[in-house]
């Protein structure tokens, strides 16, 4: 699974967060959150990316 895949299920599924970094040994979170930032199904979740 991708990880835009696995951000997206957290968010379809309700979980609080994800600890992606430590699952996948690197820091791909960025890439992840980036596939659900400009989602709104389940509530607006403001997200900065730099």
């Amino acid at each position: 699974m991708k990880i835009e895949d696995m951000f997206r299920y957290v968010y379809d599924n309700g979980f609080a967060g994800a600890w992606s970094w430590d699952l996948l040994g690197y820091p791909g979170e960025f890439t992840g959150i980036a596939g659900i930032r400009d989602l709104k199904t389940n509530g607006e979740i403001p997200v900065t990316i730099e």
